[in-house]
């Protein structure tokens, strides 16, 4: 029973990010020109927005 647990303590942050990264390629229309535009505009980076949505798994 642990060791299923311990599986879904890794396993669901990853899952999560990867939805939170679909929902936000979703929202950007898959755009990745328009993804740097906006983020340069927001003074990040790409890794700025994959840190925000990192940090996302943090509160799991």
């Amino acid at each position: 029973m642990s060791d299923v647990y311990r599986l879904l303590r890794f396993v669901l942050p990853g899952l999560v990010f990867v939805l939170e990264t679909y929902i936000y390629l979703l929202l950007t229309n898959f755009s990745a020109t328009n993804e740097i535009i906006v983020s340069n505009k927001m003074g990040l980076g790409s890794a700025g927005i994959l840190l925000l949505a990192a940090t996302g798994i943090g509160f799991f």
